[in-house]
């Protein structure tokens, strides 16, 4: 029997969601800036990208090793290289994109 993992992952992450959220709101001021984009910018999406990536940053995680960014037309093997498990988000225009720096 095989599951469809990309699919589990996104409903469990989904359910919680709305708890992530008020977490960092009242946790983390740091992200404040990108918490109020996101209620500008409402959308699964947005919420599913806020909580992935504010999630190590809440809980003081270095994010370098797992979270992997670049464009579409970027050299996808270089920036995966020596990943064996995480995440890449794909942007497609970065002057849209708010960022969570390391601390």
């Amino acid at each position: 029997m095989s599951a469809d993992l990309l699919r589990t992952f996104l409903s469990e992450l989904d359910e919680y969601l709305p708890m992530f959220l008020v977490l960092f709101r009242k946790r983390d001021p740091a992200i404040t800036n990108i918490l109020r984009w996101l209620d500008a910018h409402d959308s699964n999406q947005n919420k599913r990208t806020t909580v992935l990536l504010g999630m190590p940053h809440c809980l003081c995680q270095d994010t370098s090793s797992i979270l992997k960014t670049c464009e579409p037309t970027g050299p996808v093997e270089d920036v995966l290289k020596e990943t064996s498990v995480g995440i890449l988000i794909v942007y497609e225009d970065c002057s849209k994109c708010v960022v969570l720096q390391n601390q």
